[in-house]
């Protein structure tokens, strides 16, 4: 589906396996319009559906117009790429000419969820229904237990079959971490941690764990060295940070 400079709709002529395989890239253009027309609400709608069900080879791009050229309040209005006037009159009387107009076509990133849920290949039905599918689908992930397997000695950390290298404190860090989450006993926060997380250790080295400025540091190195390794299991944030998804270790 498009729209037209004036904000008909174009429906294709038939119904297809939305986004499937070998089909012609879907290209949505977000361009200005009066709220009569389109209404930020909708604006959203789309964006969620290009995030649903889009492709890597899709685009979702955003027509910018510079002033007074968007302003609703021309005579007659701006329209690209035909204009029946070539000059047109602003509200204080002064006129600008339609050749003059720039117009940028900025491409807005999404992410495409589809790799994830694998149904949504089809065709996608209500809106709402597919939401709910996505979201117990999310919903079981959050569920589901990884498995762990730390190697302290080679400072290599498994989830799941996926391995990523970590420095020494942070291998410490997520140690402590797995041994209070095994236990269900938490500390009140990153400062109460610091003790308990020493006396965990033991004779290893803690030199570096002075305050929970340290302790913070490490979680944050965790969270991004999983990221870069495509792992989405991970420390919480915040008030969460010392609680970890579900797991079992292997270790």
């Amino acid at each position: 589906m498009s729209v037209t400079k004036r904000g008909k709709v174009n429906r294709p002529a038939h119904r297809s396996r939305l986004g499937a395989a070998g089909h012609d890239v879907v290209l949505l253009a977000v361009m200005g319009m009066s709220p009569a027309v389109l209404t930020e609400t909708i604006w959203a709608l789309l964006y969620a559906c290009m995030t649903l069900i889009g492709r890597e080879t899709d685009r979702l791009t955003h027509v910018l117009v510079q002033e007074p050229y968007d302003d609703a309040r021309l005579t007659p209005r701006f329209y690209f790429p035909d204009q029946p006037s070539e000059s047109l009159r602003l509200p204080n009387g002064k006129t600008v000419r339609a050749r003059d107009a720039a117009i940028e076509l900025a491409d807005i990133p999404f992410v495409p969820l589809r790799n994830r849920f694998m149904e949504l290949g089809s065709r996608p039905g209500r809106f709402g229904s597919m939401v709910a599918s996505c979201s117990r689908l999310l919903a079981q992930d959050r569920r589901r237990k990884v498995r762990i397997e730390v190697d302290a000695a080679r400072g290599v950390v498994t989830v799941d079959g996926l391995s990523v290298r970590l420095r020494s404190r942070s291998i410490q860090t997520l140690r402590f971490l797995l041994e209070i989450n095994e236990k269900g006993v938490w500390p009140a926060g990153q400062p109460e941690a610091i003790e308990p997380m020493r006396r965990f250790l033991g004779g290893e080295n803690t030199a570096w764990l002075t305050d929970a400025d340290d302790l913070k540091r490490e979680l944050s190195e965790i969270r991004r060295r999983f990221a870069g390794a495509g792992i989405a299991w991970a420390p919480g944030t915040r008030r969460q940070s010392l609680v970890l998804p579900p797991f079992t270790t292997g270790c």
